[in-house]
């Protein structure tokens, strides 16, 4: 085998970085981190239906008032306050999630999900931040697992092309 020098010196020229052989821990290593983001973003989904669990009958109510309180930082949050009738029986229920700004507008009209047995005990529309964050790390994990299978299809293209190493 002939051995290539560098230019500039008299050591072997080393390979490209595009010859450069994976080793098969790294495809499981994106798979596995992959997976994990899939479920911790799947689980984080699921968290609000587990923290209001038994709110399944869905009343119409008011944002009554938005509440401020002071949180443990020092910040001014706000919660709202709804008003809504269930059962023949008015019901004013501040809610217990907080945020800055206002979740919801004075005045404004949502439909809450209320716990039949506790009518008081209330689940409101505020897990747009749940999905939110469930999307972003589903995504993740779904283009970390992807290009693990393409990289590996690629490479495994490559080697039974003849190819002694496994290119990128």
């Amino acid at each position: 085998m002939e051995r290539r020098y560098d230019e500039y010196s008299d050591y072997p020229k080393k390979d490209s970085f595009t010859k450069q052989k994976i080793p098969m821990f790294v495809y499981l290593l994106l798979i596995m981190i992959g997976v994990f983001f899939g479920i911790v973003g799947i689980f984080i989904g699921a968290l609000p239906d587990m923290m209001y669990k038994g709110c399944t009958d869905e009343v119409q109510a008011i944002v009554s008032q938005n509440i401020p309180k002071e949180s443990e930082d020092g910040n001014t949050m706000f919660s709202p306050e709804f008003t809504y009738e269930y059962g023949g029986k008015e019901y004013r229920t501040v809610s217990s999630m907080s945020s800055y700004p206002p979740l919801f507008e004075k005045g404004e009209e949502v439909t809450l999900k209320v716990n039949p047995d506790n009518p008081e005990m209330i689940h409101p529309p505020t897990d747009r931040f749940f999905n939110i964050i469930k999307r972003v790390l589903v995504t993740i994990g779904v283009i970390l697992c992807t290009a693990a299978v393409i990289l590996f299809i690629y490479s495994v293209m490559a080697t039974a092309e003849g190819d002694s190493e496994t290119p990128i």
